[in-house]
């Protein structure tokens, strides 16, 4: 995208920051605070677990409350979700998560990775201008 004649570089990140944080609200709101099959915290913390990958690694136990089958399969899906099979739906559903828990699983783990990736994407342009 072309940068606008004479504005400044800076002037145009903070721009972007704030063109994007009433999308950002609206994600959060609606991903973790309206009504769901998963109970908000359970969501919260999955959405912490996504937007967070430096912590991940060092954090392979899934301190943020996350049931270890649950932890996995979030991870899973952050790092190889090409790899995600059948037998993994399979072991969630005989966990008794059904479909609705698993999509919203699947979509508080999306929302996570795409929110810290829009943040750090913002965050560069800021250090470059």
């Amino acid at each position: 995208m072309a940068e606008p004649q004479g504005q400044n570089p800076s002037v145009a990140s903070q721009q972007d920051s704030n063109r994007f944080e009433s999308h950002r609200h609206n994600i959060l709101r609606s991903v973790l605070e309206t009504p769901g099959v998963l109970d908000p915290s359970l969501r919260h913390a999955i959405f912490v677990r996504a937007a967070a990958p430096a912590i991940n690694d060092s954090d392979p136990d899934c301190s943020e409350g996350l049931p270890t089958l649950l932890c996995a399969f979030v991870d899973k899906v952050l790092q190889h979700a090409y790899k995600v099979t059948d037998g993994d739906i399979e072991r969630l559903r005989d966990a008794g998560y059904n479909e609705d828990a698993i999509f919203e699983t699947i979509v508080c783990a999306a929302a996570g990775a795409g929110l810290f990736r829009l943040d750090r994407g913002l965050n560069a342009m800021k250090r470059d201008a």
